[in-house]
């Protein structure tokens, strides 16, 4: 794609297109590390053991298992990214809610932690996503 006349819009758009794919990877990096920090941020919190009946639906850290579990991978060669926190079966107990422990017992209420975070940092992750999208228009 070229502009008629005008020859530096030209030479951006190819440097636009050429850049597009390492740029993405780029972006989807930039959203990964975003969320991994903000979800770890949320989960940095009062130890438990010391609010043994707290009125608060919150999600408490007592180990930190599942803060330092998180991590974002990148997929689909970069143009994609899942942050999760890998092999931590309890994660989604927590932010669902439901029955756990010996023969499902034991009740354990819904303490979003997870989606409300990227609900947060939404405007933050297109912002950074898209300032490395355009990067080589600003050129």
């Amino acid at each position: 794609m070229s502009f008629q006349g005008n020859k530096k819009g030209s030479i951006k758009l190819k440097r636009f297109g050429a850049g597009l794919s390492r740029n993405i990877k780029i972006g989807m990096k930039r959203a990964g590390m975003i969320m991994e920090r903000a979800l770890k941020q949320r989960l940095r919190g009062v130890n438990p053991v010391k609010l043994k009946k707290s009125p608060h639906s919150e999600l408490r850290s007592r180990t930190s298992t599942l803060r330092n579990s998180l991590r974002f991978r990148l997929v689909n060669g970069g143009n994609g990214v899942i942050i999760s926190p890998f092999d931590i079966e309890y994660a989604a107990i927590h932010e669902y809610g439901g029955w756990a422990g010996k023969d499902h017992k034991t009740w354990i209420p819904k303490r979003p932690w997870f989606f409300p975070t990227v609900e947060d940092k939404t405007d933050d992750i297109v912002k950074g996503f898209g300032n490395a999208i355009y990067k080589p228009l600003r050129k």
